[in-house]
């Protein structure tokens, strides 16, 4: 279904016969799904020069939650405090060192370069227990010592992202010992029994702009050659075969050469820009052919698996584009919807209520959340700074069990302040329910998201 024919680049999506990059609708195809296939990749580079510059293998600490001001991803979670590493493995094999999270939840997925998740650390898979890992790049060759649990990234460029549970206030402190426990340093540093170096503290982008602004700023020459440089130490997967003789051929992409502007026409160049320009607003339709509940939320069981893609090329490109960083579903599930449960738009100009029935309630080993977002996909400024409710809060349930979240922009009269979740001022809004370790019955698809019904 999340193939690249989900995208209309026939005869009908081509630019009008006076326009000369007409006559190239198969370049332009191809264009397309190679900028398809490099984006997470060129994306992810982005995020790190944006997070972290070249300060690579460091650990970087975000102490707080984001808010309405915050726009380097999409999408933020304001459930969880992070911790980072982006790791050049070109560099040799990184020990990760994790302390006792006494109990506290918290998960490590690790990423390739192309968005895949290749292992999860943490409470679900690895224990709370202290713990040290080795990662190791694609072509090392070496003995694990004992006591490390190894994992080996496909891609030299890698990210491990931790997030660790926190409702914040006076559990702070306590989050950020956590936090403090962690380290990251060389093998040969680590059995030279050398101190790790201290953490990176996030006061800031280490390059201004927006990731996602920046590569779609990025013209044809630009992006190719990008992405070319990149393949060279993050080598596509087997699987990725046709597509690289395929379409990356056909527009002259191959790992570690550069792209040759010079050997299109300027009239070829046009074309390409123009595929590539509609097919970043294509993508974000992906998310209208992601299957949804009868209530029109996406991201159930049963739907688009997240955190390993294979070829679902377009899948992997909008995930990256609208939320950088998922995890699989057994670390976590992301219901999310736009609509009402007559398939309205969801709008802050109209309230509405979220109607869980006593045994609906969202089912997890962990928490739970649901957080609105503008239509941008950023948080929404309001008057509580208030951007997301869930299980750790002081929720008030109906006397049968049930319970009810209510989602406006004003607050509400004669229902508990508790249950508000305040709506954008203005526009299109949409809500996003995490699911932290979910229960065998979320992910059995035995448990389903009710309706937002308007009020």
């Amino acid at each position: 279904m999340l193939a690249f024919t989900v995208f209309a680049f026939g005869t009908a999506a081509q630019p009008q016969p006076q326009d000369s990059s007409a006559a190239y609708p198969a370049l332009q195809r191809a264009a397309a799904q190679a900028f398809v296939f490099g984006y997470p990749l060129v994306l992810m580079d982005e995020t790190r020069k944006a997070t972290v510059g070249n300060q690579f293998n460091r650990i970087n600490h975000l102490r707080q939650f984001p808010d309405h001001t915050f726009r380097r991803v999409v999408r933020p979670n304001v459930d969880t405090l992070y911790s980072t590493i982006w790791f050049n493995l070109r560099e040799g094999p990184q020990v990760i060192q994790l302390p006792d999270s006494d109990g506290r939840y918290y998960v490590m997925p690790l990423y390739d370069a192309w968005t895949n998740v290749f292992a999860s650390i943490g409470s679900r898979t690895t224990g709370g227990g202290p713990q040290t890992v080795l990662i190791a790049g694609p072509d090392w060759q070496g003995d694990v010592p004992d006591g490390m649990d190894f994992r080996r990234s496909p891609t030299h460029l890698a990210w491990a992202i931790a997030r660790v549970d926190t409702p914040g206030g006076d559990d702070l402190p306590a989050a950020h010992a956590f936090q403090n426990g962690m380290s990251v340093q060389s093998l040969a540093a680590h059995l030279a029994g050398e101190k790790a170096a201290t953490a990176l503290e996030n006061t800031g982008a280490a390059e201004a702009g927006n990731p996602k602004t920046r590569v779609d700023d990025l013209g044809v020459e630009a992006f190719f050659n990008r992405l070319a440089q990149l393949m060279a130490d993050n080598p596509p997967a087997a699987a990725d075969g046709p597509v690289l003789e395929g379409a990356l051929a056909t527009v002259g992409v191959a790992a570690g050469a550069p792209f040759s502007a010079s050997s299109f026409t300027p009239s070829q160049m046009k074309a390409m820009q123009q595929a590539i320009d509609r097919t970043r607003k294509q993508l974000m339709g992906v998310a209208d052919r992601i299957p949804k509940n009868d209530c029109f939320w996406a991201g159930m069981p049963g739907g688009a698996t997240l955190g390993s893609y294979g070829t679902r090329y377009p899948l992997r490109a909008y995930v990256a584009m609208a939320g950088l960083g998922a995890v699989g579903p057994e670390d976590a599930l992301y219901p999310n919807t736009t609509q009402d449960t007559a398939g309205g738009r969801l709008t802050s100009d109209k309230a509405y209520i979220l109607h869980f029935e006593a045994d609906q309630v969202p089912p997890v080993n962990a928490f739970w959340s649901l957080t609105v977002y503008n239509e941008n996909l950023y948080l929404a400024d309001n008057p509580i700074d208030r951007y997301a409710v869930g299980s750790r809060d002081d929720l008030v349930f109906n006397a049968d069990g049930s319970l009810d979240i209510y989602i406006q922009r004003t607050s509400p009269d004669g229902v508990p302040q508790a249950n508000w979740l305040p709506a954008p001022a203005s526009g299109p809004m949409a809500l996003n329910m995490r699911l932290y370790w979910p229960k065998a019955r979320a992910l059995s698809g035995t448990w389903d998201m009710p309706g937002v019904q308007v009020r």
